[in-house]
């Protein structure tokens, strides 16, 4: 349990570093704070700052367990995100509050043995399927990251917004660089690009 202590509190201090990082880049660059999609948004603690700073917000969480409050200049969509539309397994940690995940093989080396988990049955979709403009788009899936950028890539090469991404692979950094992006930020966890068109 005091794992989940810390883990919970590390991760409050690495959102709080995250939205300011964001901040500094939309400033940076010049980017009206227009829409912004959030994919795994996992509860209100983060995505009410968002809806502070942005006219709107589109947050994607599958997780019925998460706790998100509605805003006006809120659209939450409970849809699980990848690069096909297909039936997958997603599990629920009921032992970490709103930490969920499509790749629980993927996610398991990062969590103690011990946690309860939920298992239920999702349709994943492709962002691009819901044809909406962004300036920025946080994608934080617990390990799902790059398929998602594969399933936003129409949405992604038109509006070029500002990407935050948990996890990135080589493949992945390469297909963004291709379509113009290049690496403002990036570690182990925690990477952020941004378009050539806005440098």
């Amino acid at each position: 349990m005091m794992y989940d202590y810390f883990r919970s509190a590390r991760k409050k201090q690495r959102a709080s570093h995250l939205r300011y990082f964001l901040m500094h880049m939309m400033y940076k660059y010049g980017f009206d704070f227009d829409t912004y999609i959030d994919i795994g948004a996992c509860n209100s603690v983060e995505l009410d700052q968002y809806c502070d700073l942005f006219d709107n917000v589109v947050a994607f969480e599958p997780n019925p367990e998460a706790t998100i409050t509605p805003r006006d200049n809120l659209i939450l969509h409970q849809k699980a995100l990848s690069d096909l539309e297909e039936v997958r397994s997603f599990h629920i940690d009921m032992t970490i509050p709103h930490y969920s995940t499509l790749n629980r093989w993927e996610m398991d080396k990062y969590i103690p043995e011990g946690h309860d988990w939920k298992i239920m049955q999702v349709t994943t979709a492709k962002l691009d399927d819901y044809e909406l403009k962004a300036s920025c788009i946080k994608i934080d899936t617990e390990g799902e990251d790059d398929a998602v950028v594969r399933g936003a890539y129409n949405t992604i090469a038109e509006w070029k917004p500002i990407l935050y991404l948990e996890f990135m692979s080589q493949e992945t950094e390469q297909l963004l660089i291709d379509i113009g992006y290049t690496v403002e930020y990036s570690s182990w966890i925690d990477n952020f690009l941004i378009h050539e068109d806005y440098i």
